[in-house]
């Protein structure tokens, strides 16, 4: 609280105040009653009270981000990169090996075959044993509990049933060799394998890369890529600023920028727009009461009455004033540094 020239208590300026004056006999009484403070006109501040806080596009450690112009290369930044052009060439994708048996008549029924069938996968050898009694769904369920790296399945074709075999990792890392021993499924045969492990090979800038996976970490600094197929022509891959991207691929997808924004203060909220108006009434009320006042009163009752009076209209007046200005700052638009 604090006093004013004419010794009325006023208080706090960030208050919104209601003035409710009641007539006495000689003199006028004015009771002031604190409102709360509406949140339609309270302005929005950030710490150093620049009006509201607004959304940054995200960006990683580098502030960079990468495009390509084929789906069959997609890049990301992942690590410390620099702004640049290169071209990707993928000659191959990454494969996990594959085989098939020779066709059989029927999958439940016994083969009648013993001995067993060694796996080999990245230098560990798994033997699985084969009885007089298993079917091909047997030797099946036994190859996938023996904890080889390989999968093993039974598969249709419309007339025939065949046993096949899939590498659990893709690369010449893991590649499976086959032996049969006692048993002829034809798994360890050149044409039972349907496909050899391979890894991924690419050209970046003219250099070639392997990989055991569809991925390349490090062909180019701070990019990871992932190949999806085989290219005729180069990918071009674009390292850059991850927002001007954004603008661009933006700009493209919803054509011409929308006309540009006029700053300023919004209009007032209609909870606000009403406070004012019931403060600015008070206080020309208050004004013409003391008027009237000055000219029913004697001597010796004026001087409080009409120092009440001036101060509960000053009151008024400088809660009014306090409204005006939260009005003039609420809403702001700020301009966005980003576009």
């Amino acid at each position: 609280m604090s006093i004013n020239a004419i010794g009325v208590r006023l208080a706090p300026l960030d208050q919104i105040l209601a003035v409710e004056p009641r007539a006495g006999p000689n003199n006028i009484e004015s009771t002031v009653e604190p409102v709360a403070r509406s949140p339609s006109i309270t302005p929005t501040r950030d710490a150093v009270g620049r009006g509201p806080p607004r959304a940054v596009a995200a960006t990683d450690a580098s502030g960079l981000g990468a495009s390509s112009s084929s789906p069959a290369v997609v890049a990301r930044v992942t690590g410390t990169a620099k702004s640049g052009t290169h071209e990707v060439r993928v000659a191959q994708l990454a494969e996990e090996h594959k085989s098939e048996s020779a066709p059989l008549g029927s999958d439940t029924a016994a083969l009648g075959m013993v001995g067993s069938i060694a796996l080999s996968v990245g230098g560990s050898t798994h033997t699985i044993a084969v009885a007089h009694d298993d079917s091909l769904l047997d030797v099946a369920v036994k190859i996938n509990t023996s904890g080889a790296r390989v999968g093993a399945s039974v598969v249709f074709d419309g007339a025939r049933y065949k046993l096949s075999l899939r590498g659990l990792g893709s690369g010449t890392e893991n590649s499976v060799s086959i032996r049969e021993a006692g048993v002829s499924f034809g798994l360890s045969a050149p044409a039972g394998t349907v496909q050899a492990a391979q890894d991924a090979a690419v050209q970046v800038d003219g250099k070639p890369h392997t990989s055991p996976t569809n991925q390349f970490v490090g062909a180019i600094p701070g990019v990871t890529l992932a190949v999806t197929a085989v290219t005729g022509d180069p990918a071009i891959v674009r390292v850059g600023s991850r927002i001007q991207g954004q603008r661009s691929a933006s700009r493209t997808a919803k054509g011409p920028d929308p006309p540009e924004k006029k700053h300023g203060p919004s209009p007032p909220s209609a909870h606000a727009r009403t406070a004012l108006d019931r403060l600015h009434r008070m206080q020309t009320a208050l004004e013409a009461h003391a008027a009237r006042s000055q000219s029913a009163s004697h001597e010796g009752g004026f001087a409080a009455a009409f120092s009440r009076e001036l101060g509960a209209s000053a009151l008024a007046s400088t809660a009014a004033q306090t409204v005006e200005e939260a009005l003039a700052s609420e809403d702001t638009v700020t301009p966005d540094d980003t576009g």
